[in-house]
């Protein structure tokens, strides 16, 4: 039997009172790009607090008032599908058969426990393993081959991977805590050969580890003495680290506020120049239309002096056929015969008469054509003055637009800065929390050894079978050579490490760039093994930001300046055994993106494309 799969389909999160914001997911590759500040953070920590998480709530953005439910999408590789629903505020799961982006009328969902499960109700994370053949598998997690639970949660870091954690300089199978080492090294041997440590038996310890208790005391306290003069390093001497996660709490709603700011700084900023640009549009056309004007006036001045000659001409027949009427001549006026040759057969049949009147009827046309010539000459007149008018107005709109842009830029450079300073002081206290926090572990684990009672045991093996990680290895390096990274013509897996060597060099001692790109190598790696394998999987993965060389790329990078990120999004678009979704920012996406089936832009434009995950509130 096949092992099932889980698709994420969609997530959307459900007001009564404002537009539902959602997102749909494809099999295959997804990717979300756009600017910051646009919604892909908030869909990368709603799939997480989805997906069982109960340690935090929802991170707290300005864009979740007015919304009450998440609602994510799921189907499995037979066929069926489920969603899940929870309250925006967190606590325990509702269950729906099929798809839904809000609670479907008449049908009462089936509860799911966000943790423990009890005697009726299952939990979401025993749901979602049962349905994937991972349900009650126990991992070992000490040396007394004490054993836990496999979790969703357990299991999610292997492949949802954050931005923070795709560029650490650790192990993509390791969280970098001293005591889940030997849990996390039991977790990737159960996925890469399906068979869990339920068959082992809680044992002694060894007399060796016991010769060994006071060697490892020892390297503890060298450890802690090592955290701590790092510690003082960074912090004053009665610095706790509750004062530090207070200050971080206030860092982080600081720099939130300073961020809302800045958004709306910058909105403002692009409504001007959208503003600026419409002004510009009509100034121009407004001097179209005046030049036209301009033009037609010369011309038709042209013809009033055609009319004015015409006038005089005809004027002058008038009056020379009035005079020679009054004359007695013998001779005929109009074509001069004699008299004597003016018989009945004489060719002249003119009147002067009929001439006279012939011209002042054409004399009359003409004065009615100049007429509404010169009513047509004033009218452009009028309306040339018209134009003129709003052209100024215009030209003086564009210029207060460039005004308004030239006040608005050193605001937006002196927020962009203070959002910049407060994000670098968030993580200067976040890194020194976590020190407090690698001590506070130390120290535990030093008390452990120190209260725990000597007592022998049998010591069980807990290595990953080196033909797995063999295969694992090759499918990473063909990954990597794939994507055209550089440097990647031998890549090995180091069993104690739990991670590659490429080309003799360990893959933490590379950039953050390079790290990151690695990392979404072995993420991915691992999947196609379990996928090929036809071995359990959660079926999908989410990298966010595997191309950071292109977004901070480092001082010796060798990857921001080469098509890496053409060939890696070519790679995933043709492979759809396992759905990937990818958030990237926009500097790391190459200019064909469009080519790609499954691209989610979000544009921070209220004019063109999706401004980003929530709709736009109406100004």
């Amino acid at each position: 039997m096949s092992a099932q799969k889980i698709t994420l389909r969609h997530l959307s999160f459900h007001s009564p009172h404002k537009e539902p914001a959602t997102i749909e997911f494809s099999s295959g590759f997804n990717l979300i790009y756009g600017a910051s500040n646009t919604g892909k953070s908030s869909i990368l920590d709603a799939i997480d607090f989805m997906l069982g998480r109960s340690s935090r709530k929802l991170k707290e953005i300005p864009q979740h008032i007015g919304y009450d439910e998440i609602f994510l999408g799921l189907e499995f590789s037979d066929g069926s599908t489920n969603t899940l629903s929870r309250s925006i505020d967190g606590g325990d799961f509702g269950l729906f058969v099929g798809l839904h982006t809000e609670t479907p009328d008449g049908v009462e969902p089936l509860t799911l426990k966000a943790k423990q499960p009890t005697k009726k109700v299952e939990s979401v994370s025993q749901f979602l393993l049962k349905k994937i053949g991972l349900h009650d598998k126990q991992l070992k997690k000490n040396a007394d081959n004490q054993k836990e639970r496999l979790t969703i949660r357990s299991l999610l870091p292997l492949f949802f991977v954050t931005e923070t954690d795709i560029q650490k300089e650790i192990s993509p199978f390791r969280s970098g805590q001293f005591t889940k080492e030997t849990v996390e090294t039991a977790r990737l041997k159960l996925l890469l050969t399906g068979i869990d440590d339920s068959a082992l038996k809680t044992s002694e310890k060894n007399e060796r580890e016991a010769i060994s208790r006071t060697a490892r005391m020892g390297m503890l306290q060298e450890l802690i003495q090592e955290v701590s003069e790092k510690i003082e390093a960074v912090a004053a001497e009665e610095t706790s680290k509750e004062e530090l996660e207070d200050q971080e709490n206030r860092l982080i709603k600081t720099l939130e506020r300073s961020n809302e700011l800045l958004s709306g700084l910058e909105q403002d900023v692009l409504q001007i120049v959208e503003e600026k640009q419409s002004h510009q549009t009509d100034y121009e056309q407004n001097l179209r239309r005046l030049t036209e004007i301009k033009e037609m006036i010369e011309r038709f001045d042209k013809l009033l002096l055609h009319y004015a000659s015409d006038q005089d001409r005809l004027t002058g027949i008038i009056e020379a056929g009035s005079l020679i009427s009054e004359l007695e001549s013998e001779t005929c006026p109009l074509c001069g015969a004699a008299k004597e040759d003016q018989g009945f057969d004489h060719a002249c049949n003119a009147e002067t008469e009929e001439v006279v009147e012939s011209a002042k009827a054409e004399l009359g046309k003409i004065v009615k054509l100049e007429n509404d010539l010169i009513n047509t000459i004033d009218q452009l007149k009028l309306e040339a003055e018209d134009v003129g008018v709003s052209l100024a107005n215009k030209r003086e709109l564009v210029l207060r637009s460039n005004q308004r842009i030239s006040e608005l830029t050193p605001d937006l450079a002196q927020y962009r800065t203070r959002s910049a300073e407060l994000h670098q002081k968030q993580a200067a206290v976040r890194r020194t929390i976590d020190l407090f926090e690698a001590r506070e572990e130390l120290e535990d684990k030093l008390n452990a050894i120190e209260e725990a009672p000597e007592k022998l045991e049998e010591a069980s093996d807990n290595r990953v079978p080196t033909s797995s990680l063999f295969e694992l290895a090759d499918r990473v390096k063909s990954l990597l050579n794939s994507w055209h990274l550089p440097n990647t013509d031998q890549v090995h897996f180091d069993p104690e490490a739990v991670d590659i060597v490429l080309n003799g060099k360990h893959r933490i001692s590379n950039g953050k760039g390079h790290r990151s790109i690695t990392h979404a190598a072995m993420t991915l790696g691992l999947a196609n093994y379990l996928n090929d394998k036809d071995l359990p999987t959660l079926g999908f993965v989410v990298l966010d930001s595997p191309l950071l060389a292109y977004e901070e790329p480092d001082e010796d990078d060798e990857i921001s300046e080469t098509h890496l990120n053409r060939h890696f999004f070519d790679g995933l678009e043709f492979s759809n055994d396992v759905q990937t979704i990818v958030f990237e920012n926009k500097k790391s996406i190459p200019d064909d993106v469009e080519k790609y089936k499954n691209v989610t832009h979000f544009t921070k434009s209220r004019s063109f494309g999706r401004y980003g995950f929530f709709p736009v509130e109406p100004d």
